[in-house]
């Protein structure tokens, strides 16, 4: 047994028994992580993140620091446990503890983190090459099979957040024509059906967890250009799939990924399906703002640092109000048709415009600050 968390049951003695049970559901509910500090399960989000290669991440430059209150737990036969959250988050066929690569999952509960410092934030990945939502993550698979058995292990002391999941245009290459993409969206709707049905046995609420799908990743073999290009029939066709899924699957958001930029050194050469540094913190951003913007991340009560430097910046103003933009929440900067001023975390000014017109600038998600302007 590590940690008071996952271990091996070996019915030796009723004391024995009695004993590792008392060990790994304490009276209060929660984990006890390496560093030796107690975390009650209310204040421990953990994240299940699930997808192809660009998920675990060929990046060359990869998340090597760690903070106290981010930890991974790594899925590994011989040594699972709790270790802090440093990439990789899994091993897969690209990447390994001995040789780190890096994806957008580390960036993802690092940003997190910085939303709400007094939460501990978690994730437990699995990963695989190639055509992965149907190969490992369908009812029965490998990677359905070993996410469900360890989050079942960990449930009763741990709140599970949602789901995350990147699959990426390998998939599409992986296809010949279009038709060959079938029903993705049926597909993805019957997998978290089963992800969730498997869960609620953990905690009721579980039914309903959210599910926060990958937009639509750089392609494979475009040339490197990294652009948003569905030029495609197959890519026209997996656009429109993914576009069904907010509508499918209750409680779900489709994040953007257009403009994270690719890693060109990624081994092997010519292989443009995996984000660089900048692209994975850029999508772990998104990702960590989207699952605050919905709700599904608890935000501390006080003013935060970034509230505090916008109002310091543009002079006090109680009419100023914080927006955590997902990308389709747009109502959240006022009313159509007032007239209001729309601030980057920065301090500076991106538009004064109504609603319908700042629509048009593509706004990428994130925190903003609105302030209604009196004429």
């Amino acid at each position: 047994m590590r940690h008071g968390t996952v271990g091996k049951l070996i019915p030796v003695a009723a004391l024995a028994l009695a004993a590792f049970t008392v060990s790994l559901w304490p009276a209060t509910p929660g984990i006890t992580f390496p560093d030796g500090k107690f975390v009650p399960k209310d204040s421990i989000y953990l994240f299940l993140c699930i997808g192809n290669s660009a998920m675990s991440g060929r990046d060359t430059l990869p998340d090597t620091t760690t903070v106290a209150h981010e930890w991974k737990f790594r899925i590994s036969p011989a040594d699972y446990d709790w270790k802090p959250a440093k990439d990789p988050a899994c091993s897969d066929a690209n990447t390994s503890e001995s040789d780190p690569k890096g994806g957008p999952t580390i960036p993802m509960i690092r940003e997190l983190g910085k939303l709400n410092p007094k939460v501990t934030v978690c994730v437990m990945q699995y990963s695989a090459s190639g055509w992965t939502q149907a190969d490992h993550y369908a009812y029965g698979k490998d990677g359905y099979v070993a996410i469900v058995k360890y989050a079942e292990q960990l449930g009763p002391n741990v709140k599970i957040a949602g789901i995350v999941s990147m699959f990426n245009l390998v998939e599409v290459q992986n296809c010949g024509t279009a038709a060959c993409i079938g029903n993705y969206s049926g597909s993805i709707q019957a997998m978290v059906s089963s992800f969730r049905n498997d869960l609620k046995t953990i905690d009721a609420s579980l039914a309903n967890v959210p599910y926060i799908h990958a937009g639509y990743p750089v392609m494979a073999g475009n040339g490197g250009s990294g652009n948003y290009l569905p030029t495609t029939p197959e890519g026209v066709a997996m656009i429109a799939e993914i576009a069904k899924i907010p509508g499918l699957v209750p409680n779900s958001v489709v994040i953007p990924t257009d403009s994270c930029s690719i890693c060109h050194s990624c081994t092997p050469l010519g292989y443009y399906s995996h984000y660089d540094s900048y692209g994975n913190h850029r999508f772990g951003k998104r990702e960590a703002d989207t699952i605050a913007a919905r709700g599904w991340f608890p935000l501390p009560g006080s003013t935060s640092v970034v509230e505090h430097m916008v109002r310091s910046r543009l002079g006090y103003a109680p009419s100023i109000h914080k927006v955590l933009f997902d990308g389709s929440n747009w109502s959240a900067f006022g009313n159509e048709g007032k007239s209001f001023t729309v601030y980057a975390p920065s301090g500076r000014a991106l538009s004064v415009s109504a609603e319908n017109s700042l629509r048009a600038r593509n706004l990428l998600p994130g925190i903003y600050f609105v302030k209604p302007d009196i004429r």
